[in-house]
């Protein structure tokens, strides 16, 4: 399409126009969403971990978890994210795939509140 210097001309008296108008009646800001805020503790001012993990490491598992049931799996399979993951047969149950995302994002927290 060839484009007339008649229709170039509209062109620039339109954006010249529209220019105008967001001069005139500015947007007002759109205030960004809410932080959620983190616990911290009083004594050492340093967020504090899940207690749904407590304990866990890159290297160990939850407190609560035994030979006889994993916290993140629920059942009597580690699905440790360092060690083993969670297995296929376990990936069908939606409530142990969140508790191993959550225990994912726990770990990496923890290794970030590690470094100096």
């Amino acid at each position: 399409m060839v484009l007339t210097e008649e229709h170039k001309e509209k062109m620039r008296l339109g954006r010249a126009k529209a220019a105008a108008e967001r001069k005139a009646n500015p947007k007002p800001p759109v205030p960004a969403p809410a932080a959620k805020p983190r616990t911290v503790s009083a004594a050492t001012s340093k967020p504090v971990a899940s207690l749904e993990f407590l304990g866990i490491t890159k290297s160990e598992c939850c407190i609560d978890c035994t030979a006889q049931k994993c916290v993140i799996s629920g059942a009597n399979v580690c699905a440790h994210p360092c060690k083993g993951g969670l297995q296929a047969s376990l990936m069908t149950k939606q409530d142990a795939v969140e508790r191993y995302n959550r225990a994912r994002k726990q770990l990496a927290h923890v290794e970030l509140d590690r470094r100096p």
